[in-house]
């Protein structure tokens, strides 16, 4: 692979009906080992692929790749990491105090209504008739003496009728046991096991199990608890979903889970065998970013390709906002692939709701030329994994980068769902940390600058201004210096936790007033491009 965090590598999925391979998401597992494995989720029986020639497609090598499809719940029979925490949509509540709070799900239970043994605290509303699955899973145990666990096998979750395989810890002992339930009879202790460990209260364990026809296998830590035992017909359960669980003692469990994934398990894996490599050679080809159904992740891709052939042409070009969707912008191809991604001449009122976050006005980037009316593309896919540097330009050159201009690296840890997104809130930008960064300009000069991984003015009263730069960690502006910053926010305005006393505007106000000599004038007037 060309790229160290994978990126490069894709999976295709074609059928004969179909004009072009369809990328399919998939999850990298021990990657960069010999052990690397590629799962996805197969698009249909194997039978019919074999029958009508369908294919699954191996890409990788492309060191310009950018983010890879690569959606857990479009790969697992079941994915759950608590990032959403919009519980309903998946999982049943059925008692206790039940919360997904920072990537966590929170499961406080106390006793059940009639204080049965087993209790399952939530699961999942689908999945009744899963058979033979494996499930993965983090737990944390927060209080100790108590018997937290998940349930496979959920036939019936209702309390006085409890159907399901317990796998039960106790905390501050090694003990551990698969405990069966049948209509809220309890089997006890039937299938013990022994931790190498006590199990600690308030420590991350990574567990795993498999039920497969009447026999279950069970892994706590990589230690091999049971292995493929077989369950007595009066406990044998055939199928049912999964829940979370506690022993209903007096205090309940305090239990956090994480990285629930389920797959369905085949017991003898079909043989596979890898077609012919083929490898292609980008340097040689012609037509990247000429139209929607082709286009570049970025100007410099372009610039990169078309260079071995000596023929660089500024002009517009199709280009990525995100791994499926493009737009036609300017390219500034004889400097060295800049991708134009926004301009804005004297236009300040909530330019926050759309500025670099949507694609807006996009035929205003047919030009770099200002006046003109705002336009700008959705930058943050370009600005998080094809690019490095952005750059405010003045308007004064119709066919590419303007004659004045300040460029600097862009900020450390960003990411694509929150640079320069103003929504994220004046709280959240003012806790990241300002990273010092240099500002360089038209004329030589350089400059100490200050940026945080949001790309936004952290300072309350200047409204959030973005792309910036500010010649101070509290985010201040100052005239007449290099670090600069757009102003979104109409003076005496407010939005997202911040307000604008007029002194927000740190940038040009027109092509000639470089470095700016005023801070408020509430007139943005600059060219914004990224490389």
């Amino acid at each position: 692979m060309a790229l160290a965090n994978g990126n490069d590598l894709r999976v295709y999925f074609r059928k004969d009906e179909d004009c072009r391979p369809r990328e399919i998401d998939r999850v990298l597992e021990n990657i960069t080992t010999t052990k690397t494995r590629v799962l996805f989720r197969l698009q249909e029986d194997l039978s019919e692929t074999v029958r009508d020639g369908s294919a699954y497609y191996l890409v990788y090598g492309n060191k310009d790749a950018g983010k890879a499809k690569q959606n857990p719940e479009n790969v697992y029979l079941f994915y759950d990491d608590f990032s959403d925490s919009n519980l309903e949509k998946r999982w049943q509540k059925n008692w206790g105090d039940i919360d997904a709070e920072n990537g966590v799900l929170k499961l406080k239970t106390g006793q059940t209504p009639d204080k049965n043994a087993a209790g399952i605290s939530i699961l999942i509303k689908d999945g009744h008739e899963w058979e033979d699955i494996e499930v993965e899973l983090d737990f944390n145990e927060i209080k100790n003496d108590v018997a937290p666990g998940p349930l496979l096998r959920v036939q019936d979750a209702r309390i006085q009728s409890t159907t399901a395989w317990w796998f039960e810890y106790v905390t501050g002992t090694k003990g551990c046991t698969m405990r069966p339930y049948k209509n809220s009879k309890d089997g006890g202790w039937l299938y013990q096991g022994t931790l190498n460990e006590p199990l600690l209260q308030g420590s991350w364990n990574h567990a795993k199990y498999r039920v497969v026809g009447d026999r279950f296998s069970h892994w706590v830590n990589n230690q091999l608890l049971h292995d493929n035992v077989k369950v007595s017909t009066q406990w044998m359960i055939t199928k049912g979903t999964l829940g979370l669980g506690c022993h209903s003692g007096q205090n309940g469990c305090y239990t956090l889970y994480d990285n629930i994934k389920i797959t369905k398990y085949i017991p003898v894996l079909p043989t596979v065998s890898l077609g012919p490599e083929c490898k292609v050679d980008l340097k040689k080809f012609h037509g990247l970013g000429t139209s929607k159904a082709n286009p570049a992740t970025s100007c410099k891709q372009i610039h990169d390709i078309l260079l071995q052939d000596g023929k660089l042409e500024n002009g517009l070009y199709w280009v990525k906002t995100s791994a499926d969707r493009s737009v036609p912008t300017y390219c500034d191809l004889l400097n060295g692939g800049w991708t134009l991604v926004g301009k804005v001449s004297g236009f300040a009122d909530k330019l926050y709701r759309f500025w670099l976050i949507k694609n807006y006005n996009v035929d205003a980037l047919d030009s770099p030329a200002l006046p003109s009316k705002v336009g700008c593309i959705d930058a943050r896919y370009l600005a998080t994994y094809h690019a490095s540097t952005v750059m405010f330009s003045s308007g004064d050159n119709e066919n590419g980068i303007g004659s004045k201009w300040v460029q600097w690296p862009l900020p450390q840890g960003r990411e694509s769902d929150s640079l320069w997104t103003h929504s994220v809130g004046r709280t959240t930008v003012s806790k990241a940390r300002m990273h010092p960064v240099t500002v360089k300009a038209w004329n030589g000069k350089e400059q100490p600058c200050f940026q945080n991984k949001y790309g936004i003015m952290p300072f309350l009263q200047h409204g959030g201004s973005y792309p910036s730069a500010t010649y101070n960690k509290a985010g201040n502006s100052r005239k007449n210096d290099y670090c600069m910053s757009v102003g979104v926010l109409k003076t005496g305005t407010t939005a997202d936790g911040w307000t604008q006393n007029g002194n927000g505007y740190d940038s040009p106000r027109n092509s000639s007033d470089w470095a700016n000599s005023q801070k408020n004038h509430v007139s943005p007037y600059l060219t914004v491009w990224l490389k």
